[in-house]
């Protein structure tokens, strides 16, 4: 998994939150991600599902419900939308270029900043 900037904060107050639930602090090689009993957790599909209908976003604008998988999807368009080379991006999500292109190629191109890309000319110092 690659993490946003700044998400060690939401990792601290995690294990702070473990922390508080054994009474002692965690060891440093302790799951983050447990059952309070400390063992694995199997699957994340029934609590990512809870939390999103809690939210009140479980399901998409186009009316389809949203899985775990649709993480992948969000981190693809936001690095995307940020202007990350689409060669280190498909390396990051183990995944091709093509791919990229397929389904995010349409937003990168409708994104106004892109548009600098291409018309962007080198200035030599001589």
């Amino acid at each position: 998994m690659v993490c946003n900037r700044g998400v060690e904060r939401y990792l601290d107050e995690l294990r702070a939150y473990r922390a508080e639930e054994l009474g002692v602090a965690p060891a440093d090689d302790e799951f983050v991600f447990c059952h309070s009993s400390g063992d694995l957790v199997g699957s994340f599909k029934g609590g990512f599902q809870r939390v999103l209908k809690e939210a009140g976003i479980l399901s998409a604008s186009d009316g389809k419900k949203r899985v775990p998988y649709s993480l992948r999807h969000t981190y693809a368009t936001m690095r995307i939308s940020e202007g990350v080379n689409v060669f280190q991006l498909a390396a990051n999500m183990g995944t091709s270029v093509e791919m990229l292109e397929d389904f995010y190629g349409k937003k990168r191109m409708r994104d106004p900043s892109m548009a600098t890309e291409v018309t962007k000319v080198r200035t030599h110092a001589y």
